[in-house]
This record gives C-alpha cells, sequence and structure tokens, in this order.
C-alpha cells in the first residue's frame, strides 16, 4: 500500500511547524524586558538606594563611605568623586 502526500500538504505541514517556532520566538521578545529578570537583585538594588539616600540625609560621612562601598563604587574613582559632590552640595 503506498500512501501519496500532495506537495501543497507538506508545504502546509512545514508552515504549521514554522509558524510556531516563529510565535515562541515572538513571545519571548515581547516578554523581554517587561519583567525584571532576577527579582532579589532587583531588591538588593532597592535597598542600596535606600541606604544611602539615608546616609545622604544623614549627614554622616562614615555611613555615605560605607554606603558607596557596598555599592561597589571604587575609593578614588570618578563615580566616588561625583557622589561626594553631591554629598557636600547635600549638607549645604
Amino acid at each position: 500500500m503506498q500512501y501519496h502526500i500532495s506537495d501543497s500538504l507538506v508545504l502546509q505541514m512545514k508552515e504549521d511547524e514554522i509558524n510556531e517556532d516563529l510565535k515562541d520566538v515572538m513571545a519571548t521578545e515581547k516578554a523581554r524586558g517587561r519583567r525584571p529578570a532576577n527579582r532579589e537583585e532587583r531588591r538588593k538594588k532597592q535597598k542600596l538606594a535606600s541606604d544611602v539616600l539615608w546616609a545622604l540625609k544623614s549627614g554622616s560621612t562614615h555611613e555615605f563611605s560605607e554606603q558607596l562601598k557596598l555599592a561597589g563604587i571604587s575609593e578614588g574613582s570618578a563615580e566616588w568623586e561625583r557622589a561626594w559632590k553631591i554629598f557636600y552640595s547635600s549638607q549645604r
């Protein structure tokens, strides 16, 4: 017994496979940027920002320095210098 599959049926089957693959790619791309990749990392950054703001408002140079170090900002770097300019200008 032989089966004959028409060319149009084969093309339709391939098109369906391509459409499914395309839908998967589109769904992935659509979701990109909407959800945080790592919620724990986001919470850490928010806590750090809150702590730096607290140190800034408190006027404590020691606390501010510690928060900068926790943020990964190296002493003497351009970021360090900018942060201290902001600190001192906020204390006026």
